[in-house]
């Protein structure tokens, strides 16, 4: 299908196209924290631990948005079920992409353009 990708609107990133994510919290484990975005940005529940797929590491050098620091960012590729990527899209808020928007989020487009690139190659 391609590439799932979230819209966004804020104060803090502007307005464009980004690629669901969290933060890993003290405490908490990756895998518990990639079920939390998955449940809370594309609202998919009961996630199957083997179809979570590590792509890469990404180091980032002087990232600092919102008081946001940022020094790794962990890529992981979920291989979703047929019924689940039928959910898509959703209210032009949730879409598939066959390559990275032109209207994506700059820190974004700066991040993640290769990767993207890659995973759809």
């Amino acid at each position: 299908k391609g590439v799932l990708l979230c819209w966004r609107d804020d104060d803090v990133f502007g307005q464009g196209w980004h690629v669901p994510g969290r933060i890993i919290r003290y405490q908490n484990s990756i895998t518990k924290t990639l079920e939390d975005c998955l449940k809370f940005e594309l609202n998919i529940e009961n996630v199957s631990g083997e179809a979570l797929e590590f792509v890469k590491v990404l180091e980032l050098k002087n990232v600092s948005l919102a008081n946001r620091k940022f020094s790794l960012t962990l890529t992981y590729q979920y291989n979703m079920s047929d019924e689940d990527a039928e959910k898509y899209p959703v209210n032009n808020e949730i879409q598939w992409f066959k390559k990275y928007p032109e209207n994506m989020l700059t820190v974004h487009k700066e991040k993640y353009c290769q990767v993207i690139e890659e995973l759809l190659a």
